[in-house]
């Protein structure tokens, strides 16, 4: 999902579920996996 926003929107159940429930559409980034990688691995730390 951090990586591919809209394509996930499209075609995930659960991401679309998040979607609403939340009501705000997680923005594109543009991360590559690395940048994806390191951002998971920080919020481990938190």
């Amino acid at each position: 999902m951090i990586v591919h926003t809209d394509a996930m929107l499209e075609t995930d159940a659960e991401a679309q579920k998040m979607l609403e429930e939340c009501l705000v559409r997680m923005p594109n980034q543009n991360l590559s996996h690395d940048e994806a990688r390191q951002v998971l691995e920080f919020m481990r730390t938190l």
